[in-house]
């Protein structure tokens, strides 16, 4: 696998380092020393493809192709079984999303009420 070209795609996509370990739940500097190393798990490759969009088979490729998330294909020339696999492919991609947002908002929320904790004991303190 091209580590060097999976930084570049990153930061070709507009990602930082930080944005694509926060959105895994890796810390930033695990992520940099995975690249370092050259040693990721396939399944955390596969997290980071999936954010960023692209195929994890475009870290082999000996070109400066990049295959796409998700092929091209015309549904209607699939069979049952793999129109099934598809629809659970996408839905999987849309959930995986939706907990990436939900998970962003829980956080702010949970920024706000530590703030709103923290001016109460300072408050508190104070008198």
């Amino acid at each position: 696998m091209n580590y060097s070209k999976l930084k570049n795609i990153i930061e070709e996509k507009g990602y930082t380092i930080r944005q694509i370990a926060e959105s895994i739940e890796i810390t930033e500097a695990g992520f940099h020393k995975m690249i370092r190393n050259e040693s990721m798990k396939v399944g955390t490759l596969e997290r980071i493809c999936s954010v960023v969009g692209i195929n994890p088979a475009t870290l082999w490729s000996e070109n400066n192709v990049e295959i796409a998330a998700e092929p091209s294909i015309e549904y209607g020339k699939l069979n049952k079984k793999e129109k099934e696999l598809m629809d659970l492919y996408r839905e999987n991609r849309g959930l995986y999303k939706e907990n990436k947002k939900l998970n962003d908002e829980l956080n702010e929320i949970r920024e706000e009420c530590t703030c709103g904790a923290y001016e109460k004991v300072k408050k508190r303190r104070a008198s």
